[in-house]
């Protein structure tokens, strides 16, 4: 009886071992990660600083987060860790806003486009905001869109962009 005991030991011990390694086989790996990362920023790993990479879980989807500086600028990516698709991402200037590199190519109508429709809404002139942000979120309530953020005068807007079809999800402003 003890020799069947000791076998299923051994057999649990092996499935629960390769299950896991299946698992994180599947990953491409918080290197893999890093190097998408690097590459879409147009940066050498020699241009690189101060680098982050954690993996965790966000609305059933497993991600590497990714944060890096480098030429003077702070970098966040968010990668899916199966696909290796970049999910978000953002990069600031140090205490500056927030810039983009324009996605018109994936399919999307890109941050700038995204800015002027919020811009056109809002009434407020390119020239007079002050704070601007930016970021493109491709899980959002299973559409992608642009969250833009900025500030005229002593108000606050946020808008939610559709990032295929240009439409206004969602808006808000408060007034400080």
């Amino acid at each position: 009886m003890s020799q069947v005991r000791n076998f299923m030991f051994v057999i649990s011990f092996f499935l629960v071992f390769s299950v896991q390694a299946a698992a994180s086989a599947a990953y491409i790996g918080g290197t893999e990660a890093k190097s998408i990362a690097f590459q879409h920023a147009g940066l050498s790993e020699k241009e690189i600083s101060a680098v982050s990479v954690k993996q965790y879980e966000k609305r059933g989807i497993r991600l590497y987060d990714i944060t890096f500086s480098g030429g003077g600028v702070k970098y966040n990516y968010e990668i899916d860790a199966v696909s290796g698709e970049i999910v978000e991402y953002e990069r600031r200037n140090e205490g500056r806003a927030i810039q983009r590199t324009d996605d018109s190519s994936q399919g999307y109508i890109g941050f700038e486009k995204a800015k002027s429709i919020a811009l056109v809404h809002a009434n407020v002139p390119e020239n007079e905001i002050r704070k601007y942000e930016a970021e493109l979120d491709r899980h959002h309530g299973g559409r992608a869109v642009y969250e833009i953020e900025f500030d005229h005068d002593r108000t606050e807007y946020e808008y939610d962009i559709d990032a295929e079809t240009g439409e206004i999800v969602r808006w808000e402003s408060e007034y400080d």
